[in-house]
C-alpha cells in the first residue's frame, strides 16, 4: 500500500456499509411495526435493534464524510469521479484515473435520476424531439 492514502477502509466502503445499515434499519422498522401491530411480544425487541441500525447507520455516514475529506486532501477520491482528483478503486485503493485526466462521468449517478432520464436516441427521445418541432 502507498503512503499517499488513506489507511484503513476507503470512504465508498464505508458509505456502502452506511447504506447497507441504512436498508437494514427500513426492514427491521417494519417488521417491528408488524409484530407491534399483531401483538408479538418480540415487536419492541425487534424495534430496538432498528434504532440500533438507524444509529450505527448515521455513525457510518459520518465516517466515511470524514475519509472522503481526508482523501480529497490527499488529491483523490473512491467514491466521486470529480475533475482534478485522482479516481482511486474503492477496494485496492490503486488509481484508475489519473487526476489530470478528465473523468468519463462527473460525479456519482443516481440509479433512480438513470431509470428517470430519457436515453438519447431512444424511440421515446425520438418522439419528444418529433413533438417539440
Amino acid at each position: 500500500m502507498e503512503d499517499d492514502v488513506v489507511p484503513g477502509a476507503s470512504a465508498a466502503q464505508v458509505d456502502v456499509w452506511s447504506r447497507l445499515a441504512w436498508l437494514a434499519a427500513v426492514v427491521l422498522g417494519i417488521v417491528a411495526i408488524a409484530l407491534i401491530s399483531g401483538d408479538s411480544p418480540g415487536g419492541i425487541g425487534v424495534l430496538a435493534v432498528s434504532i440500533v441500525a438507524v444509529i450505527s447507520a448515521i455513525v457510518l455516514s459520518v465516517a466515511s464524510s470524514r475519509i472522503a475529506g481526508r482523501e480529497r486532501a490527499l488529491g483523490y477520491s473512491t467514491v466521486f469521479d470529480a475533475p482534478g482528483y485522482a479516481l482511486r478503486d474503492p477496494r485496492t485503493k490503486q488509481v484508475q484515473r489519473p487526476a489530470d485526466e478528465a473523468p468519463m462521468l462527473a460525479g456519482r449517478r443516481s440509479a433512480l435520476r438513470a431509470m428517470l432520464t430519457v436515453k438519447p436516441g431512444t424511440v421515446l427521445a425520438k418522439r419528444i424531439d418529433d413533438d417539440e418541432a
